[in-house]
């Protein structure tokens, strides 16, 4: 009995100090700024993220959009002659945005399936309709198609990291922000990476809203329709004549 009491007595600080150190390695996001206005000669811009990750883990930060409906036309050939649209497509719960970036030692996490922040983890949240064996082909071709316009993206090694304090690492990365990640609400996720697994999380809120002349000429379309479609006019027929005093002259049939 005595030994197993001073056993205890030695082990208690040990596992005190084991409880601290879990405690205080959570992961930390932050960002350099919080929004990001669209003005009128806005061409996209970048973001600086930083945080905190557990010490032995590495950093994965992933930019995503709020879910939405999908609509798309599929395309098959007739006859085995004409491409033609054979049909709808609907992908629900796609989120508008989603680009992944990486430590160097999670080079892999975008196309790792055992990771809940990569791309074939969303692929099983992405409902598809109509359901079919060629879901995997179809969710393919709709990431095609998003990273082509850029707003689903893997950007591997782009997440530097350091030893911190407390044996924690710290992480920074600079955040593409385009110009098509137009005005709305998006969240920026980083997660700490052992191998396979996901050990903890954390996140911040990034707003994209309009600013200056965009923000008034939204404002008036949206709460002043008849107004806006008259000065639309006005400045296609006021364009359309000074067109016509330039090149006016300069043109004609032969």
């Amino acid at each position: 009995m005595q030994l197993r009491a001073l056993l205890t007595l030695l082990l208690v600080p040990v596992l005190l100090a084991f409880a601290e150190t879990r405690s205080s390695a959570e992961v930390t996001v932050g960002l350099d700024r919080s929004t990001v206005e669209i003005t009128a000669f806005y061409n996209g811009t970048t973001v600086k993220a930083s945080g905190m990750v557990p010490a032995g883990t590495e950093a994965v930060v992933v930019v995503s959009g709020k879910p939405e409906t999908l609509h798309l036309k599929r395309k098959g050939k007739v006859a085995n002659l004409l491409w033609m649209n054979v049909g709808d497509l609907s992908f629900h719960d796609a989120p508008r945005v989603y680009t992944i970036y990486t430590s160097e030692g999670a080079r892999d996490a975008a196309e790792n399936p055992e990771l809940e922040c990569s791309f074939p983890a969303l692929e099983r949240r992405v409902k598809i309709e109509p359901p079919g064996k060629d879901e995997h082909f179809f969710f393919g071709e709709f990431l095609k198609l998003k990273k082509h316009d850029k707003v689903f993206a893997s950007v591997p090694g782009a997440v530097s990291l350091e030893a911190g304090e407390d044996g924690n690492r710290s992480f920074e990365t600079t955040l593409q922000i385009p110009p098509r990640m137009g005005q709305d609400d998006y969240t920026v996720t980083a997660f700490a990476v052992d191998g396979n697994r996901v050990v903890d999380r954390a996140e911040a809120k990034l707003q994209v809203r309009q600013a200056g002349f965009p923000a008034s000429l939204s404002k008036l379309a949206f709460g002043q329709a008849l107004l806006y479609g008259v000065l639309s006019v006005l400045v296609a027929v006021a364009a359309g004549f000074i067109m016509g005093a330039i090149f006016g002259g300069k043109g004609g049939a032969h």
